[in-house]
């Protein structure tokens, strides 16, 4: 799902719990989706305290994660068919090394075999002849091992190559699973960044620094807790200043510099400038589809809303969804 939206625009319900639709306050007990990004109370998903305090320090344990129930079962699958890759490559891994081990004994064995076929060439012939006899009788059987020895490296090489095709073959993912694993990724680097519009463009990077730091103070969020990572894309002369690139602490800090950039429209300075949630690029086409049709559906609904990457009106009390980015 994409999270879409920049927390400029009222509309988008960036902080509404997935499951009762409320707002989710600085000061309630709360979880974010590490897959969606959507916050939920904990009481709604009954999430007993002790748990809660553990999942809140994530940051301090990297690999643990919170998945929404929808989210669970999206990429509950997909998990699995990772770990049947992973294994895999294990297997394949040791096979390897047990075939390299094969090959270095066989290509010594070689070596010893055609040094001694060199040794006994060289052999002065005895004045019976016996001496010459047996040499070429020795050579004969030399010849026969090495010729042996050859196949067995042979076989051993062809035998490789035939188990890595297989095991190749079903290592790879479909073109769909590579897909929405690659997102999924993308998405989870992502998690924690925030992307500035409307910082001038300069060539001192500490200036930029600082004019992103000064932004943070503004809206009262803890500079320490954003650190900046740098432009987005390719400077061009003469082109609109590019986004800068920030990297949140966690979560919490994340959602309230959202929530503060509000306030930005209202500072001399800083009218043009709003932070938006860093988007992949299939996050940004869901949300570019979104904005264009509620400019579509505002014709007919002045009320229409983004919420959750649907697009509703409240109709009697209730929620109506006018269009959502699955369909």
């Amino acid at each position: 799902m994409s999270q879409g939206g920049n927390s400029a625009d009222p509309t988008h319900g960036e902080n509404d719990c997935k499951i009762c639709e409320g707002k989710v306050g600085n000061k309630e007990k709360a979880l974010s989706c590490d897959i969606c990004l959507r916050w939920v109370h904990i009481d709604c998903v009954k999430i007993p305290q002790a748990v809660y305090g553990t999942l809140k320090k994530n940051t301090a344990c990297p690999g643990l994660k919170w998945l929404c129930e929808q989210c669970e079962k999206c990429f509950g699958k997909l998990r699995v068919e990772i770990k049947e890759i992973m294994d895999k490559q294990v297997e394949l891994e040791k096979q390897q090394d047990n075939l390299e081990s094969k090959v270095a004994k066989i290509s010594t064995e070689l070596e010893i075999l055609r040094r001694e076929m060199t040794d006994l060439g060289k052999s002065k012939v005895n004045e019976d002849g016996n001496t010459q006899v047996k040499v070429v009788e020795e050579i004969g059987d030399l010849k026969q091992q090495v010729g042996e020895l050859t196949a067995r490296y042979s076989n051993a090489l062809s035998g490789n190559l035939k188990e890595n095709s297989t095991l190749a073959s079903n290592s790879i993912l479909s073109s769909h699973t590579r897909t929405i694993v690659g997102e999924a990724l993308e998405r989870e680097k992502r998690k924690n960044n925030l992307v500035l519009f409307g910082i001038e463009e300069t060539h001192d990077q500490q200036a930029t620094k600082d004019k992103v730091n000064d932004l943070i103070t503004l809206v009262g969020v803890d500079v320490n807790k954003v650190k900046y990572f740098g432009r987005v894309g390719r400077y061009i002369e003469g082109a609109r200043a590019r986004a800068v690139r920030v990297v949140c602490d966690d979560a919490e800090t994340k959602r309230n510099l959202l929530k503060a950039a509000i306030k930005l429209k209202s500072e001399t300075g800083y009218e043009r400038t709003y932070i938006s949630p860093d988007l992949t690029k299939e996050q940004q086409v869901q949300d570019k589809k979104l904005r264009e049709k509620l400019r579509e559906i505002r014709t007919h609904h002045k009320e229409a809303k983004i919420n959750h990457n649907e697009i509703i009106i409240m109709e009697d009390g209730s929620r109506k969804v006018l269009y959502s980015v699955s369909n």
